[in-house]
């Protein structure tokens, strides 16, 4: 073989791999945009449903693929995907239910590509609210499922999330470039009923009123002290315990309605009272150490402080029982043991509410929410050269875990690139024979790292 011969043959482009010159093994780019995937009982979500995500692969030309796919969510929200006997992820009698979305994915010639889904528009670009967006919203009703967890129930009987735009975006940049993501969550909100917490306005309501007796022989009490005197002003305790409705935390992050037990919690505003921002969190960010943290922080103190008023209320309005003689009105001081006492009677049963709010109530709920729910956001992971971006990451009985829910990825890689085209600049030795094992030395540039074949 001559010198010639080599470069020609390198040249002409032959035997570019047999000579170690550098070539892209698989396509140049390629991405995808998935809005919803995951698993259910260990089963891959992907093989169960039948709507396609949307992919985007180019093995070297044109210079762009695009392939946008909005996800078919009436189809989707058909498809039964049954997590326990008359439970089902979708479907009928479904925990999840989705809005309107799209996914794109664009591939590019020179080793570009991005991947998209959820509120995006057809380009890919997050557009949360933009006009012709779709909404890709979701709500996750947790009630069927706490109903076969007997151990939960007792103290958390319903949980619903509700989720508002959302939409996650991953690109690879040109070249060798870096991977990337991005994400967006228009709300977050999560909806808690505490039979616990509503039974301490009904049992608290059945105790007073059982001790309503007590407030009412006040009259017997001061006449035996003033005979002759009209007492007026006697307080129902049960139109006072009424009064106990809406409790809202300090930061107006969570309201509790004491007498259903509901507890609607506003995360994003949760995070932002500890300095976070939902659409700005750290990769695979878990939520619900923040919310639990928030439920024992602020919804208990604001709770406590409310029962709390009650009972100085119950404590004015006996105070201010009214006791006149036909000598005009009696000195406070001459009533006061005997209101004094009514008072710690009637609102001791609140203070030993009070006492156990945490213990009884608050913290086996913040339990419960860990047992049944995981919430992520911007989860990030790469494996094998791919890079996937997810908004949210919803886990169910983490524990177990039943499920795992992906609400909008997007995925780039992996890309090869384009490479640049081999040149021959020397050959060593020149000359040889057409056979036989000499080895031979090329140099020029384009070559794969370290080639020896």
């Amino acid at each position: 073989m001559t010198a010639v011969g080599a470069v020609l043959a390198l040249t002409a482009g032959t035997a570019l791999v047999g000579m170690g010159v550098a070539t892209a093994a698989g396509p140049v780019s390629q991405a995808e945009g998935r809005f919803l995937g995951g698993t259910v009982l260990g089963l891959d979500l992907d093989s169960v449903l039948t709507v396609a995500p949307a992919t985007a692969v180019n093995p070297g030309e044109p210079d762009r693929v695009v392939s946008p796919n909005p996800l078919d969510v009436s189809a989707l929200n058909a498809v039964d995907v049954e997590i326990t006997p008359g439970v089902n992820l979708l479907g009928d009698n479904a925990l999840l239910s989705l809005g309107a979305v799209n996914q794109v994915a664009v591939a590019d010639a020179d080793g570009g590509s991005l991947g998209a889904s959820g509120a995006v528009n057809d380009s890919g670009a997050i557009d949360i609210g933009g006009a012709g967006v779709p909404p890709s919203d979701a709500t996750l009703d947790l009630a069927p499922l706490i109903d076969t967890l007997p151990a939960v129930s007792p103290v958390l009987s319903d949980a619903g999330l509700t989720v508002g735009a959302v939409a996650a975006t991953a690109t690879q940049a040109a070249g060798a470039g870096a991977q990337t993501g991005d994400y967006g969550i228009a709300s977050l909100d999560l909806s808690l009923t505490s039979p616990t917490l509503a039974a301490v306005t009904g049992d608290l309501d059945a105790t007073l009123t059982s001790l309503q007796p007590t407030v009412d022989g006040l009259v017997d009490l001061i006449s035996d002290v003033v005979p002759g005197a009209e007492v007026t002003g006697i307080p129902d305790l049960a139109d006072l315990v009424a009064t106990l409705s809406v409790v809202s935390t300090a930061d107006g992050s969570i309201t509790a309605d004491l007498d259903t037990g509901v507890i609607t919690i506003d995360i994003a505003a949760v995070l932002a009272a500890q300095g976070l921002d939902l659409n700005d969190l750290g990769p695979s960010t878990s939520l619900v150490p923040f919310i639990t943290d928030a439920l024992t922080t602020e919804l208990l103190p604001a709770i406590s402080a409310e029962l709390t008023a009650l009972g100085e209320q119950i404590a004015a309005a006996i105070d201010s029982i009214e006791v006149v003689t036909v000598l005009g009105p009696v000195v406070p001081a001459v009533i006061a043991g005997i209101l004094a006492a009514a008072i710690d009677e009637v609102t001791a049963p609140i203070d030993v509410v009070v006492a156990g709010l945490g213990d009884e109530v608050i913290t086996p709920l913040a339990t419960a929410l860990e047992t049944v729910l995981e919430l992520n956001a911007n989860v990030q992971t790469t494996a094998d050269g791919v890079f996937t971006e997810r908004a949210l990451q919803i886990g169910l009985v983490p524990a177990a875990p039943v499920a795992l829910i992906n609400l909008a990825s997007a995925s780039v890689g992996p890309n090869q690139f384009p490479l640049p085209t081999p040149t021959a600049t020397g050959i060593d030795p020149g000359t040889g024979p057409e056979t036989g094992g000499t080895t031979v030395t090329i140099t020029g540039t384009g070559f794969v790292p370290d080639a020896t074949t």
